[in-house]
C-alpha cells in the first residue's frame, strides 16, 4: 500500500492512533493486543538475524518503552503501526549487533514499504529516546536537591502544561528568586555531565 492510499484510509489511521494512544495511557488491553499480533513476527526476524527468542523479547520491550516515552512527547505515526514497530525493532537489534561486530543480516530493508521516510521517523524516535536515557542517567548522578528541582520542572499538570517556577517555589516552600537560581545551576551542571559523556556527539549528530 503506498503512502497516499494509507493517508486516505481511515481504518489505517485509526489503528495506528489507537495503538499509540493505548501505549501512552498504559492500556493493558491495547498493549496485550500489540504483543499478541506482532511479537512472533519480531521474534522470527531477530532469530533469522543471529538472535534468540530472549533477544527478541528484550528488543520488543525496549521499543515499546521508547514508544511510550515518545508518545508523551507528541510522536505521530504516519505509516502502519506494524511497519513502524518492525523497523524500530530491526534498527534496535542491528545497533546491538553492531556493538558486537556483527553487521550482516538477512532481513533487507527493501522488504519494508516506504523505507526512506519511515526509517527517518524511526531514527528520530530512537535518537530522542537515547538522548533522554542519557540525560536521566546523568540526572541520577546529581544530588537530591538538583534532581528534585529538575524533575519538578519536567512535570505537567492535567492539561499537559509544565509547572511554572512560581508553582514549584510554592511547592518547595522557597522563594521564586532562589528556585530560579537553583534551577539554572542544576541544569547547567546536568548539561555539563551530558556533554562530557562519550556518547554525546554521536547522539547529537545522529
Amino acid at each position: 500500500m503506498n503512502t497516499e492510499s494509507q493517508n486516505l484510509n481511515p481504518s489505517f489511521e485509526t489503528e495506528s492512533g489507537r495503538f499509540l494512544r493505548g501505549i501512552r495511557e498504559c492500556s493493558r488491553t491495547v498493549i496485550e493486543e500489540i504483543y499478541r499480533k506482532y511479537s512472533k513476527d519480531i521474534e522470527r526476524m531477530i532469530v533469522q538475524n543471529n538472535g534468540t527468542a530472549d533477544d527478541a523479547k528484550d528488543v520488543f520491550q525496549e521499543v515499546m518503552i521508547s514508544l511510550y516515552r515518545q508518545a508523551h512527547a507528541g510522536l505521530e505515526i504516519r505509516c502502519s503501526f506494524y511497519t513502524f514497530l518492525s523497523l524500530a525493532c530491526k534498527k534496535r537489534w542491528l545497533t546491538q549487533l553492531s556493538s558486537k561486530y556483527m553487521s550482516k543480516t538477512q532481513y533487507g530493508e527493501e522488504t519494508l514499504p516506504n523505507i526512506v521516510s519511515i526509517s527517518e521517523e524511526v531514527n528520530v524516535m530512537l535518537r530522542e529516546d537515547d538522548r533522554m536515557k542519557l540525560m536521566m542517567e546523568k540526572l541520577k548522578m546529581m544530588n537530591d536537591g538538583c534532581r528534585e528541582v529538575i524533575e519538578m520542572s519536567w512535570q505537567t499538570d492535567k492539561d499537559g502544561k509544565h509547572l511554572g517556577w512560581q508553582e514549584i517555589a510554592g511547592i518547595l516552600d522557597v522563594s521564586y528568586a532562589y528556585i530560579r537560581k537553583k534551577a539554572s545551576e542544576c541544569k547547567s551542571r546536568l548539561i555539563e555531565l551530558v556533554k562530557k559523556d562519550y556518547r554525546y556527539n554521536e547522539l547529537i549528530n545522529g
